[in-house]
Formats: C-alpha cells, structure tokens, sequence
C-alpha cells in the first residue's frame, strides 16, 4: 500500500472511529453542514441553513443529530444571548485537517477527491429526491 493510500486508509479509520464512538451514520446533510463549519469556522444556526439549504425542519434535525453525536458543539454569543454559535467537536476538526493534508500532499488526490466530491454530490441529490 502506497503512502497516500495508507494516509486514506488512516483517515477513513478515523471517521469510522467518530461513527462508532457516536453511533450515527453519516449521512449527505450531515457531512455537508460539517464542510460548511471546517471550511468558514463557527457559524450561527441562521448562517448554517442558508449554506445547507435545506428545508427549516430537515435543518433542525441534521442539527440536533450532531450535536447529540458530539460532532459539533454550540457556544451561546456574549453580546447577544439569543445567538447560538456552532463550531466542530475537536475529534472532527482534526480528521477534517487530516483529509485537507492528503489533499494538498499527493498527486493522486485530485482523482480520489474529485470522485468523492462527485459522490457526495450524487448522493446529497439522491438525499433531496426521496
């Protein structure tokens, strides 16, 4: 097994690992909205459904999952107590930055993650329609 491969290999254990921990499945919403707070930090709930763009109540679920899951955790705003921060739980940040490393390092990411990417995509449509 190559490097890469075993870095992949290495990541996709970790994510197991969190599924397991938690005893939730990953589903599309839930790896989008966790994309959403990697890739801009914490958000607020406002913030979060206007990426995900889902519908108030599939929102609300997708929300409530992960942070039962520890996934993400929430910080109340100090100057506005009706403000509700989200950010992701340590374990998930670091698998996240694991995957950004893979990414960067090797050559043979762009068709790895290219494929995930579709993937994701396909499956977040397949999500939408049933």
């Amino acid at each position: 097994m190559g490097r890469f491969h075993k870095r992949l290999h290495d990541v996709h254990l970790q994510l197991l690992d969190i599924e397991a921990k938690t005893r939730l499945r990953l589903m599309p919403p839930d790896l989008e909205l966790l994309l959403h707070l990697y890739a801009d930090g914490r958000l607020t709930s406002t913030e979060l459904a206007v990426k995900v763009r889902c519908s108030p109540a599939g929102f609300a679920l997708v929300k409530k999952r992960l942070l039962e899951a520890g996934l993400i955790v929430s910080e109340r705003c100090t100057d506005d107590r009706r403000v509700t921060y989200f950010g992701l739980a340590p374990a998930v940040f670091e698998a996240f930055q694991s995957l950004e490393s893979l990414k960067r390092d090797s050559s043979e990411s762009k068709s790895v993650f290219s494929s995930f990417s579709e993937a994701l995509v396909i499956s977040a449509k397949d999500a939408v329609k049933a």
